[in-house]
């Protein structure tokens, strides 16, 4: 059996997440963050590092989903502790969970303009600034303009034997 969550600059807590997950006897298979959309998957993935490259990441299960993250963790241990349930008591809704609320993160974080260090998104440039202010009438945050990659943040689960 193999079990693995995949999210970018969150290597301690997909491997906290995958050890537990292992040691619920979960069927296999992995969480993964995309940034898909009407633009498409790549041109919004390709959106998403430019703006990590400058100080502008998202990209992390901030502590308010992290602690739901656990306590589902946590609880689904003590029941199948408590009554000595079998081997895949869960079932793959609980990857499904898992990713969404690793999406509710991510866009609660580009939501607050938030870094995990808990910094601000760097400022726009000023021709950028501008460019948003004549496109939309005002200066946008950054990565919500059109909602397109916030709204189409979406958790892909993949199934491995």
């Amino acid at each position: 059996m193999s079990v693995a969550v995949v999210m970018e600059g969150s290597d301690q807590v997909a491997n906290a997440i995958q050890t537990a997950l292992v040691n619920l006897h979960l069927p296999s298979g992995s969480v993964e963050i995309v940034a898909g959309g009407r633009r498409g998957e790549a041109k919004n993935a390709l959106i998403a590092q430019v703006q990590a490259a400058k100080q502008r990441n998202p990209w992390y299960i901030n502590d308010d989903i992290m602690l739901l993250v656990r306590s589902n963790l946590h609880e689904l241990i003590r029941q199948q502790t408590a009554f000595g349930l079998g081997r895949n008591l869960v079932g793959p809704q609980f990857l499904k969970d898992v990713g969404n609320l690793m999406v509710l993160s991510v866009q609660e974080n580009i939501r607050q303009q938030k870094n995990k260090d808990g910094t601000t998104f760097g400022e726009l440039s000023a021709r950028y600034a501008a460019f948003k202010r004549r496109k939309y009438g005002f200066v946008h945050p950054i990565l919500v303009a059109s909602r397109d990659l916030i709204d189409g943040i979406k958790a892909v689960i993949h199934k491995t034997a």
